[in-house]
């Protein structure tokens, strides 16, 4: 990221945290979830 104002990175930087929040919970839930899990 270059030069990138500060309200933009720090925007970025949210969205991709709650990205990663997302993808945990569901990596978690499929593990719980085990072997009927919700894969298609």
């Amino acid at each position: 990221m270059k030069n990138l104002p500060v309200a933009v990175r720090n925007k970025a930087v949210e969205i991709a945290n709650a990205l990663l929040d997302e993808i945990l919970l569901w990596l978690r839930l499929i593990r719980l979830d085990g072997k009927h899990g919700i894969r298609k």
